[in-house]
């Protein structure tokens, strides 16, 4: 009897030991998202951030590229760019477009024919009205060739606004814009003394996406605008704290093309 009451005790100990352990192991993952997720309170210096290879591996380039290139100090730098899901979602909605755009073959067609008709170019120069499919294969090629031109651009716009980055150095107080493109890099050298004022310019659809435009006034009447920054607010508030006391603007529209400096 005595024996069958210490193994009850011996396996009753267990089971509270294992509940005692799962208790305390969740109420530190309980803890951890509370802090972490929902405040972003660091724990013992880690932050959930760090695991972001994409976020590490760019700034590892522009502290690479500005150390290089100019005698930079690494401490109390903030660095940002335009967010890859945000050229997504543009790149996205120029596909639709185009779609769309293409898709009035139709209509090209049915004008090419009314200007053949109405300048009696057929009659002109001799020859047979052209065929329904020639038309649309001939508005088809017009609209592609339109699409390809507009869309080089656009493209070329995109890339570059993926690859560039904006520095703001609390050390040096100075802003590093690095325009990128690979073969091409241009850095753009800003010193915080002599910028007059900053503005961040956000609509509905970037302020939900935290994100946003910051233009800046130098002293001499210069303005530099740099578009779809992430961390917009964060940013313009860490560079009017380095400007010092002296006024800010923030400007919130409900419509407007952002450019990328």
């Amino acid at each position: 009897m005595e024996f069958l009451e210490s193994i009850a005790d011996f396996f009753s100990n267990i089971f509270y030991k294992c509940r005692e352990t799962a208790g305390k192991t969740w109420s530190g993952i309980t803890n951890f998202i509370k802090t972490r997720v929902i405040t972003g309170k660091k724990i013992r210096g880690f932050h959930i951030r760090d695991l972001n290879i994409y976020k590490r591996f760019r700034e590892f380039l522009v502290h690479i590229y500005l150390k290089r290139t100019v005698s930079f100090e690494k401490t109390g730098t903030v660095i940002t760019w335009q967010p890859l899901p945000y050229i997504i979602l543009k790149l996205t909605a120029a596909l639709i477009a185009s779609y769309l755009f293409f898709s009035l073959f139709p209509y090209l067609s049915k004008y090419l024919l009314q200007g053949i008709l109405f300048f009696r170019l057929h009659e002109i120069y001799n020859f047979d009205l052209p065929s329904t499919t020639f038309l649309d294969n001939l508005a088809k090629i017009i609209l592609l060739i339109v699409i390809g031109y507009i869309g080089i651009f656009y493209l070329k716009h995109q890339f570059q606004a993926l690859l560039s980055s904006l520095a703001i150095s609390a050390c040096d107080r100075r802003l590093y814009y690095i325009k990128n493109l690979f073969l091409l890099k241009e850095l753009y050298i800003f010193s915080i003394p002599e910028i007059d004022h900053v503005v961040l310019k956000q609509n509905i659809l970037t302020r939900l996406l935290g994100i946003g435009t910051l233009l800046f006034q130098k002293k001499s009447g210069e303005q530099v605008r740099i578009a779809s920054i992430k961390n917009a607010s964060y940013v313009f508030s860490h560079l009017t704290a380095l400007i010092g006391d002296k006024p800010a603007e923030k400007e919130s529209i409900t419509s407007g093309k952002m450019t990328q400096q």
